[in-house]
């Protein structure tokens, strides 16, 4: 292939990517049923209120861990594919990988979780302490 040829298909793989990340909102754009908690520099906490009916527009979660704090069901549609059910009991917790999709609730009862999205990691990091004493990334306790 030539490079021109290998420049029009980076161009292309970037506008697509750029494209689908600018389609799918962030999940607050439904403030009827999700809202904030608590955001920090790691982590931001959403809690989930699916009532009979809701429906969710087309939004995305980076890698995250869903607490459900009821039973229920939702129906998960992503776009190209066949939309299906999900079926979740109260105290279930499950880790899910960033994804992109609408959700909705076809049941008859409130469908309640909280969200925890995990950011990616930034330069600065925490000191890291076992038994009060600092050690460094690999676990290794640091000499001083």
């Amino acid at each position: 292939m030539t490079r021109a040829g290998v420049r029009v298909l980076s161009a292309l793989g970037l506008w697509l990517v750029t494209t689908a990340a600018a389609s799918a909102q962030d999940a607050l754009t439904a403030p009827n049923i999700y809202r904030k908690v608590l955001e920090n520099a790691r982590v931001r906490v959403l809690e989930a209120n699916f009532k009979p009916g809701a429906k969710s527009g087309t939004h995305s979660h980076p890698e995250h861990l869903l607490y459900m704090m009821s039973d229920g069901t939702l129906v998960f549609k992503q776009a190209g594919k066949t939309p299906y059910e999900m079926t979740f009991t109260a105290g279930e917790a499950l880790f899910l990988p960033a994804q992109t999709g609408a959700l909705e609730n076809d049941g008859d009862k409130t469908v309640r979780a909280l969200v925890v999205e995990f950011k990616q990691p930034t330069a600065v990091t925490a000191r890291v302490t076992r038994g009060g004493k600092r050690v460094s990334r690999s676990g290794r306790k640091r000499r001083r």
